[in-house]
């Protein structure tokens, strides 16, 4: 909890050193596909919403993220989830409108449960775990009417379990 703290902090100082150009301009659903290391491809379901430049063309974008992937074997029922959350910037490549890349950092809740039978009666347990990732990612935005459409592939570095990330939303505006 004292991490989730100390990154709320910090979050609140550094936006008020660029207050003038941060404020929510627009919100983005998203669904797509994770591919965890060592699991199966699961579906992925996450939100993200552009605060502005920080400086000129990099945009600030938290996201909050969720994932859930299971296995059943030799008489194990097994499920590891993830929630998400963090900020990724996003540089616009000069020359080629709409397509970004960019990178952040993202904190990871990790939640394994397992069940199973053993002698006739049922046994099960959970864990969770705290790590912190970094996101290395490359996107394409393009007007669709008044919204903006977009893809973006993720790839979410953790110490020992990264994670890609392929998912298309849409950019809500809210500024108008």
């Amino acid at each position: 909890m004292k991490k989730i703290t100390l990154f709320v902090i910090l979050v609140v100082l550094c936006s008020s050193a660029f207050a003038g150009n941060l404020g929510l301009k627009s919100i983005a659903p998203k669904i797509g596909l994770a591919m965890p290391e060592n699991l199966d491809t699961t579906f992925y379901l996450g939100v993200g919403a552009k605060m502005g430049e920080i400086t000129d063309n990099l945009e600030l974008v938290p996201f909050l993220g969720f994932w859930s992937s299971g296995k059943d074997e030799l008489g194990w029922d097994w499920s590891f989830s993830d929630f998400q959350f963090g900020a990724d910037v996003h540089y616009g490549i000069k020359g080629v409108e709409g397509l970004y890349g960019g990178g952040g950092l993202s904190f990871n809740i990790f939640t394994s449960k397992w069940e199973y039978t053993y002698l006739g009666q049922k046994h099960d347990d959970s864990d969770s775990e705290f790590k912190i990732g970094f996101d290395i990612l490359a996107g394409y935005e393009t007007p669709i009417g008044s919204k903006t459409a977009f893809a973006e592939i993720k790839y979410n570095i953790i110490n020992d379990f990264n994670t890609l990330e392929i998912t298309v939303g849409v950019n809500f505006d809210l500024k108008k």
